[in-house]
């Protein structure tokens, strides 16, 4: 958490002070922090206040590091490790031990507070929680259970984010459903593509055999008019032999008149020869 709010440089070197065990808490309350880092350069003083659920750090040193340097930063890391230690020991946190005052000679101040007030207490318990709550977004698993603070502003965002948490599931599992609504659809839609594909595909094979039937209906026709043409040609030429037939019978009765005549002239000439004789 406090990694995701400072300089990397800083966070890096305050680490190292932390691991080096350069940090010495002078006084800690849930408000108050003082404390000391032994640095490259010398000793430091740091003070860390916590009011109105603002972080306030303040450092001896000169380094520009916002929003704070690398030696409040190994302050933070200590009393962490500080808390946590008291809080599975006891189950509650309580200033350092006597020995950080014994080179002042003075007593630790107590811790004279509002209940209302955030203590950093709470908030590295929130730490704590939001860094597992995290791994669990992280692996899609349920949220860890609740620190045992009940009240406060700590449990009103834990609270706030177990309710943005239910809301993002419930997001999670309408816009799994709507994707599912909309794969089904999909599968739908290409099913109909596929129909309308083959429909157009069978309308294109109708279209081509109606082409060839125009083309054959376009040949008969023709073989048709040809037929009429003929047939015209036919009955024009039935007029005719039926007129020729008349004249050739008007014809042969006169060429009959006329052998009878030359029968009657030849049996007359015959008479005539007898009567000669």
């Amino acid at each position: 958490m406090i990694q995701s709010i400072v300089e990397q440089k800083a966070y890096q070197r305050g680490n190292q002070y932390f691991s080096e065990t350069r940090v010495r808490l002078l006084e800690a309350n849930e408000q108050d922090i003082a404390a000391t880092v032994s640095g490259n350069s010398g000793l430091y003083e740091q003070t860390i206040r916590l009011r109105d659920g603002h972080l306030v750090a303040s450092c001896s040193c000169s380094l520009s590091e916002p929003p704070m340097c690398r030696h409040c930063v190994a302050v933070l890391l200590e009393y962490h490790r500080w808390v946590s230690l008291r809080l599975k020991r006891d189950g509650a946190p309580v200033r350092p031990a006597a020995e950080a005052h014994k080179g002042n000679g003075k007593a630790p101040p107590a811790a004279g507070h509002a209940v209302n007030d955030l203590r950093l207490s709470e908030v590295t318990e929130f730490i704590e929680w939001l860094q597992a709550a995290m791994k669990s977004l992280e692996t899609k698993e349920p949220l860890p259970d609740s620190p045992p603070q009940k009240t406060g502003l700590v449990a009103d965002w834990i609270s706030a984010i177990r309710e943005l948490e239910r809301e993002r599931r419930e997001s999670e599992a309408l816009r799994q459903a709507l994707q599912e609504d909309l794969s089904r659809h999909e599968g739908q839609i290409q099913q109909f593509r596929q129909q309308l594909a083959s429909v157009q595909e069978e309308l294109e094979n109708a279209k081509a055999k109606s082409q060839g039937l125009e083309r054959e209906i376009t040949g008969y026709q023709a073989m048709v008019a040809k037929l009429t043409t003929l047939s015209r040609e036919i009955c024009q030429f039935d007029l005719e032999i039926k007129t020729v037939s008349g004249d050739l019978t008007k014809s042969g009765n006169q060429l009959e008149q006329l052998s009878r005549a030359f029968g009657e002239v030849a049996a007359a000439l015959q008479d005539l020869g007898r009567r000669h004789l």
